[in-house]
């Protein structure tokens, strides 16, 4: 999954934040003129953020930011196929419950925008 500066605004990282994160991740690619960052290496910078000396409200932010950003990539479940009928049934139970790829779309879509309310 990509994000780009605006979305991290989103889950209430300041412009300056979402800048000084996402400074040393490689672009994954653009959306219209905005630059793409893989969730996984923003979380690693959070993380790296999070291990130096920072005020406690910048850390409560960098948290707030982390586990929201954990909850958008956490949608991969492992399902144990097999030939047992329960199992399957199980199985699409499980699948069908599986959050949809559009609304993580329009998630992020919402934190794009709350991103660019919180800059102005």
């Amino acid at each position: 999954m990509n994000l780009n500066r605006h979305q991290l605004m989103g889950t209430g990282l300041s412009a300056y934040q979402a800048t000084q994160i996402t400074k040393p991740c490689p672009p994954q690619g653009k959306s219209g003129r905005k630059n793409l960052y893989a969730a996984s290496d923003v979380m690693q910078q959070i993380h790296i953020r999070l291990q130096q000396r920072i005020r406690k409200t910048t850390k409560a932010i960098l948290v707030k930011a982390l586990e929201l950003l954990q909850d958008l990539t956490a949608n991969v479940v492992s399902v144990p196929f097999g030939t047992d009928s329960s199992i399957m049934g199980a199985a699409k139970r499980l699948l069908r419950s599986v959050n949809n790829p559009q609304t993580e779309i329009h998630r992020l879509k919402v934190l794009e925008i709350a991103g660019k309310h919180a800059a102005r």
